[in-house]
């Protein structure tokens, strides 16, 4: 059986890897059951529902909601002295919306790369009418066994028209 590639999530994945200054070690495209303590941090590139419909006679829109995950595991932090269970947060804080000692987004911030590059190419384009949203969350034994992770999500809003053949 064939692998599925998406563009539009190899997309997404090129854009930020080129500019998270190595923070995220693996990237997945879906959302893995479990997952090694080897590849976090890892984000998830994961498509959550996709419209399609007509944009006129002769061209459809496609417009897809896509999550993006960040996951990062914490039981390095626990072990600290004194115990630190909020370094996971500050971790995902950091890569996701790390900002700048006058309040601008770091370069390096997933809000950023995204925000800065809506134009995907081939007339796709990240809807930044649509506004992002970051959730945060801890989690035991979800991504796998004895595991302690900490994840934050964003909902991205990914359109663009096609012409219909």
């Amino acid at each position: 059986m064939a692998k599925y590639e998406d563009t539009i999530l190899d997309k997404l994945q090129t854009l930020i890897d080129a500019s998270d200054g190595d923070a995220i070690t693996t990237f997945y495209k879906g959302d893995p059951l479990m997952m090694p303590k080897s590849d976090l941090p890892a984000l998830l590139l994961i498509k959550d529902n996709t419209e399609i419909g007509d944009s006129s006679n002769a061209e459809d829109y496609h417009r897809m909601n896509i999550v993006i995950t960040l996951v990062v595991d914490i039981r390095d932090y626990v072990l600290d002295t004194p115990v630190n269970v909020h370094a996971g947060d500050q971790k995902l804080y950091d890569i996701f919306e790390g900002r700048n000692a006058d309040f601008t987004l770091k370069s390096t911030s997933i809000i950023d790369i995204l925000r800065s590059n809506e134009e995907l190419g081939n007339n796709a384009h990240i809807d930044l009418s649509v506004p992002m949203n970051v959730s945060y969350g801890f989690t035991v034994g979800k991504r796998g066994q004895k595991s302690w992770s900490q994840e934050a999500n964003l909902s991205i809003s990914v359109y663009f028209t096609q012409l219909r053949v």
